[in-house]
């Protein structure tokens, strides 16, 4: 059983990684060869799956002068933390 609650630690710890570098890599433009673009890739096929169901429930808010706030990856980290302290 411990092991089993490691390995749930460990992968939500990943992917909250993952999360925290699909943040970050949204405010840089990066070019399509670049190497940080298959980076960013990866990191967008790991947390895609999870962000997409909360944006259909808490869609991005328009700013006004074409900003948008999109409040997906915060509601994420805080369910993922809260998992992780009643793990």
């Amino acid at each position: 059983m411990g092991l089993a609650i490691e390995l749930v630690r460990l992968i939500l710890s990943a992917f909250l990684i993952c999360l925290f570098a699909r943040v970050i890599l949204s405010y840089f433009p990066i070019s399509y060869g670049s190497p940080v673009a298959g980076v960013q890739r990866v990191v967008g096929a790991v947390t895609d799956p999870v962000l997409t169901p909360v944006r259909k429930i808490v869609p991005p808010l328009n700013l006004g002068g074409g900003g948008v706030l999109d409040m997906s990856p915060v509601i994420v980290f805080v369910v993922v933390f809260i998992l992780l302290g009643f793990i």
